[in-house]
């Protein structure tokens, strides 16, 4: 078991592909995500958690890809499923 340094909760996160060459005129806005909490540990280790309390929108594996993609980490989603949260 890893000691616990800190908690934060996040702010937005812009989610900008640097894979796409958009071409043309904007019409929407770009892609923003934020995770929910950033948890850093006494040996450096951080993780981010996504805490998710209802059905999850379509758009969400997409945003989650990228962002794994962006920061190079692992999105942990939780999901309270009777008494207890539990990993996706």
């Amino acid at each position: 078991m890893r000691a616990l340094v800190s908690v934060q909760v996040l702010k937005r996160n812009p989610i900008n592909c640097t894979l796409c060459k958009g071409r043309g005129k904007r019409e929407k806005n770009g892609a923003v995500y934020t995770a929910d909490f950033k948890v850093t540990y006494f040996d450096g280790y951080v993780e981010i958690y996504d805490v998710k309390s209802g059905p999850v929108k379509r758009d969400f594996p997409l945003r989650r890809k990228l962002f794994e993609l962006k920061t190079g980490m692992e999105l942990i989603v939780v999901r309270l499923k009777g008494k207890e949260w539990v990993r996706e």
